[in-house]
């Protein structure tokens, strides 16, 4: 995250960056049928719910006590199953 000292005695801009490199280690183990385990293949894959990039900007006005703020974020895709 990136921010500076209020410019123009009000208005103070900001930016934040997030990148995440999440892989699994291992393959997933399941209950079979015939109740055995056995496993999806998960090794390697990017989990659920995992952004890779991530962003916002924004600006913040201050008036005294009070403050107003406004931004905008960045998701990047990400997987809901495997």
């Amino acid at each position: 995250m990136l921010s500076t000292k209020s410019l123009f005695h009000r208005v103070r801009p900001y930016l934040s960056f997030e990148y995440l490199h999440a892989t699994m280690d291992n393959n997933l183990p399941i209950a079979a049928d015939n109740g055995s385990i056995d496993f999806l293949r998960t090794e390697g894959r990017t989990p659920i719910i995992m952004p890779k990039f991530m962003g916002s900007v924004g600006l913040t006005y201050t008036a005294g006590p009070l403050f107003l703020n406004t931004s905008i974020r960045y998701t990047d895709k990400q997987y809901s199953t495997f």
